[in-house]
């Protein structure tokens, strides 16, 4: 015997109507921003190559630079002249000066106007 056939044509048309929800998006064109990236990629190697080549100018105008040698005399050892002065330093004498002592003349002094002022 063969089974009857069932009715699916419900089951089918919900399961129609899920598919038919299901949005698929569109491919996005990225070329345009491909274009304008290579651009940006073309201008930074250009300005890189640029740099590179006025470095290479500095480079060349620095390497350039002459310094003149600095030559540093070598230090003379003066220690004989210093004691030869050094001996006639010390044998210089110094001659001690007595300071006398200071007299007070107030009284003369007094004297003196009392005869010439009075």
């Amino acid at each position: 015997a063969i089974p009857e056939a069932k009715d699916h044509s419900e089951e089918i048309a919900k399961l129609d109507e899920k598919v038919s929800a299901i949005k698929i998006p569109q491919p996005i064109d990225y070329s345009p921003k491909l274009f304008e990236l290579k651009d940006s990629i073309y201008d930074n190697y250009t300005a890189q190559r640029e740099f590179f080549k006025k470095l290479a100018q500095l480079d060349e105008k620095v390497s350039a630079i002459k310094i003149p040698e600095i030559t540093i005399p070598e230090a003379k050892d003066y220690s004989e002249e210093i004691a030869k002065i050094d001996e006639k330093v010390s044998a210089i004498r110094i001659p001690e000066v007595e300071i006398p002592e200071v007299k007070d003349y107030s009284s003369e002094i007094s004297e003196l106007k009392s005869k010439f002022l009075a």
